[in-house]
């Protein structure tokens, strides 16, 4: 468990911006006197329920998120310009989203991209695979890594089957 610590001077702030949501939204005004309680009282244990501070995610994290989307991708779009499709399960085409528990910042980030109208075509309603992907799709993007750089840059034609299949194994 990650625990949160503020200053007096921080706490102070938090407390005036709860009073005022008690007001403005009285809805949800109990939870807010009881944020109150918690900083006016000093439960540093119970900082962390008021204050969701999730860890950063790395630029290393992001590129990786970012990969594995385009590798889906372009898997689809190479897979529908296909003439001979034979041989490939198209359900193994379809990115299934990231583990939302050990994966939960990626989670995140993809859900982020989807909101704003990035990879609609490759990101499903439902992003939270319920399990790792990692092993998966690692290995993946690895590989179609290597494809590029036959390419020697980015695969603009699309993929053939025989890359298509060699990403897939």
């Amino acid at each position: 468990m990650t625990y949160v610590h503020i200053s007096k001077a921080q706490r102070a702030l938090l407390l005036n911006q709860y009073r005022i949501l008690e007001i403005l939204d009285t809805k949800n005004a109990e939870q807010y006197r009881n944020f109150q309680k918690i900083l006016e009282r000093g439960f540093t244990i119970l900082y962390s329920d008021i204050i969701r501070v999730c860890d950063e995610m790395t630029v290393e994290e992001g590129r990786y998120v970012l990969d594995v989307l385009d590798v889906f991708r372009t898997l689809k779009s190479s897979y529908e310009q296909l003439a001979d499709k034979s041989g490939i399960n198209p359900e193994r085409l379809k990115f299934e989203g990231f583990g939302g528990n050990g994966e939960s910042q990626l989670t995140r980030f993809t859900e982020f991209l989807k909101e704003h109208a990035q990879y609609k075509e490759t990101v499903p309603d439902s992003i939270n695979s319920h399990s790792p992907t990692e092993y998966r799709y690692r290995p993946m993007v690895e590989r179609y890594h290597a494809i590029e750089r036959r390419h020697k840059g980015l695969v603009n034609g699309g993929l053939n089957k025989e890359e298509i299949l060699e990403i897939l194994e």
